[in-house]
């Protein structure tokens, strides 16, 4: 039996959610954004009033309120919330922060896709909705709220994995590290090729093949099997080039260096090279070399 819901935020995550609990059966009761154009944008891709104001006026029947509003506004929020009544549970959208900052009432929880979810407004709700299937859902609560929890993420095809607070940390770090940290690679290296003769849509969509190739490969494989490069050759001299070619890009674009970036990521890479069974030897004549 499909749940009712109260969605509190209207950002990407929360109408993914609210677009993709509709699609599989749920009632929307409520959805509020303190936005006005947020608002408005919500309404035509829910197709469902959405309120705005400083705060929610939530329906005490709904079966779940699920705040998917920024980590600094989950406490406020809640806390300015109405009484629970008995059997609504409380759920936040964050994947840093533990269930207890919701308060002390019973049935809380939280529920966190380990996807990069796109803007519903720019790539449609679709897009967003197809996020979040069979994505992996970080999920920690009390008794009813871990049940809620897992009871989402079921209802949208996913994979939920219970997470206590104490694991939370490594976790979100994790999905910073490779979600965002992608992302800016990517603008890093779209850079370089700008400098290099491309144009914006050429070098976007070489880095994107480029990118896709990448990932395909460690869908199948392991990291150290995946990789790839003068790193994985222990190519000395094509490194040597690369730093020597960043160190003088660097000194023309001073805002954002690209060297300490790829310097950074060298430890790393050679790591993976030693477990993929790459000559010692050779590994630490490029790690002396790099220094």
């Amino acid at each position: 039996m499909a749940a009712s819901f109260s969605l509190l935020g209207l950002g990407r995550v929360g109408l993914a959610f609210g677009r993709a609990l509709m699609d599989a059966g749920w009632r929307l009761d409520t959805a509020w954004t303190r936005s006005a154009q947020r608002a408005q944008n919500a309404t035509r891709l829910l197709i469902h009033e959405c309120e705005h104001g400083p705060t929610p006026s939530v329906c005490p029947n709904s079966d779940l309120l699920l705040l998917a509003v920024s980590d600094a506004g989950i406490a406020e929020l809640s806390a300015s919330l109405p009484s629970a009544v008995p059997g609504q549970v409380r759920l936040h959208a964050s994947g840093a922060l533990p269930f207890a900052i919701l308060g002390t009432m019973p049935g809380r929880g939280n529920v966190h896709p380990l996807v990069a979810v796109p803007d519903a407004c720019v790539a449609g709700t679709e897009a967003a909705v197809a996020s979040l299937r069979r994505a992996f859902f970080a999920i920690d609560g009390d008794e009813q709220g871990l049940l809620m929890a897992r009871r989402i993420a079921v209802a949208l095809g996913g994979a939920p994995m219970h997470l206590e607070a104490s694991q939370r940390g490594l976790y979100h770090a994790a999905a910073a590290l490779l979600g965002n940290g992608m992302v800016a690679l990517f603008d890093a290296a779209q850079e370089l090729l700008l400098n290099s003769g491309f144009d914006g849509t050429q070098s976007q969509r070489a880095l994107n093949g480029l990118a896709a190739s990448v990932l395909g490969n460690l869908e199948a494989q392991s990291p150290p099997m995946a990789l790839t490069g003068p790193v994985r050759r222990a190519d000395v001299e094509t490194v040597l080039t690369h730093i020597s070619s960043l160190r003088r890009f660097d000194q023309e674009e001073p805002a954002a260096p690209v060297l300490p970036l790829y310097q950074a990521l060298l430890p790393r890479l050679i790591d993976i090279s030693a477990r993929a069974g790459v000559d010692e030897a050779r590994l630490e004549a490029l790690k002396g070399a790099c220094t």
